[in-house]
């Protein structure tokens, strides 16, 4: 397993996040519903993330959390408004969002 593979597995995720009120330490593992590693060589996380208006979580957050857990170097410095330590070369990528259906994600455009 990669060093990523392993964080992401591990039974607790966590993280600092910044709200209006100040930061606070979260567990983003209830957060990540699901994950896979693309490619080990050049690595792409593809995930489905909460992102409701009770539990949401960035994926900016989640990869400042591999960075700063898994032995990922750092990266030149990114906007102020993203987490310490991301690397700048992440790229994340929206694809679709889900809505929970007996059990399961769909696509929200086949939600009716």
């Amino acid at each position: 397993k990669t060093s990523m593979e392993k964080y992401l597995s591990g039974d607790r995720l966590p993280a600092i996040k910044r709200t209006k009120k100040g930061e606070k330490e979260i567990d983003m593992k209830p957060m990540v519903l699901q994950w896979s590693l693309e490619d080990p060589q050049v690595p792409m996380l593809r995930c489905l993330l909460r992102a409701g208006s009770t539990d949401n979580l960035k994926p900016t957050l989640l990869m400042a959390g591999i960075a700063a857990n898994a032995g990922i170097e750092e990266g030149p410095p990114v906007p102020a408004r993203e987490p310490e330590g991301l690397n700048a070369d992440v790229i994340v990528h929206r694809v679709d969002t889900y809505m929970e259906s007996n059990g399961s994600y769909v696509p929200m455009i086949n939600c009716t």
